[in-house]
């Protein structure tokens, strides 16, 4: 009889324990932050189950107000506290792995208070502490119990930030590769134009020149009227006695600049 009751005892402890209920489990209990920085306050159960049907209650244990609120499948805001608007959020498909950790951003000096992660259909709670302290001073992570946790700082997905760096990369080095060839081409046309200019010029001066000394080397010729003419005409025409001409032994040159 004894050993059938010792038995029977038991086996009521394995069933007891196979039939455990879920409780909540905050891993981190105190947990403090910077003023402005977002939070994680950490809240899962053990063993896990999903709680996608349930509902998920964290609040303020100080001022026993709702901070957060999931009924029936989504967020439920009617309850939740104004301060803490837009400000929190579940990731709904961790609670199927009943996770419930609560995120706060850009978190307050006032924020500071008891938190208590709770499921009322499994009657099972846990409470968080949380202390901001403000932006200039710097706090500090304690490794007895006292850690400080924050949320991974994740970069949005941004399609337009994607494009602008595209340009930045491919668009703008290929412009401005295009407006240094610019400038180099017209450069060289700027310095053979230059070349071209001095080398006419440098023509037409020689031509100037060499007219100068010409003009100034021939000697004047005086031509002496020719007096074997008749009396006749002699008597009726009167010529001069001289004309003065100069002797030209070359082409003149060219009146405009000469072809290149």
């Amino acid at each position: 009889m004894k050993m059938i009751l010792f038995t029977f005892l038991v086996i009521l402890q394995f069933a007891e324990a196979a039939t455990e209920a879920p409780r909540a489990v905050c891993s981190t209990p105190e947990i403090e932050v910077e003023e402005g920085d977002a939070v994680i306050l950490p809240c899962h159960l053990d063993p896990s189950i999903s709680l996608s049907a349930f509902t998920v209650d964290w609040k303020r244990v100080d001022v026993n107000k709702v901070v957060y609120s999931y009924r029936r499948g989504q967020k439920n805001p009617h309850d939740q506290m104004e301060t803490y608007r837009h400000r929190t959020s579940i990731n709904h498909e961790d609670l199927r792995r009943g996770n419930m950790t609560l995120l706060i951003s850009s978190v307050q000096l006032s924020d500071s208070g008891r938190y208590k992660c709770f499921v009322p259909k499994l009657v099972s709670s846990c409470i968080v502490n949380l202390t901001v302290v403000p932006k200039d001073q710097h706090y500090r992570t304690k490794t007895d119990g006292f850690t400080t946790a924050k949320c991974p700082h994740e970069e949005p997905d941004n399609p337009g930030g994607k494009t602008i760096n595209i340009v930045l990369g491919v668009v703008v080095p290929a412009v401005v590769v295009c407006l240094v060839g610019v400038l180099v081409w017209i450069r060289r046309t700027k310095i053979y134009l230059s070349e071209k200019t001095n080398i006419k010029s440098s023509r037409l001066l020689n031509c100037v020149v060499e007219e100068v000394r010409a003009s100034l080397a021939e000697p004047l010729t005086v031509i002496v009227e020719n007096r074997t003419l008749s009396d006749h005409w002699a008597d009726e025409y009167s010529f001069p006695s001289a004309v003065v001409s100069p002797n030209a032994t070359g082409a003149p040159c060219q009146s405009g600049p000469p072809e290149a």
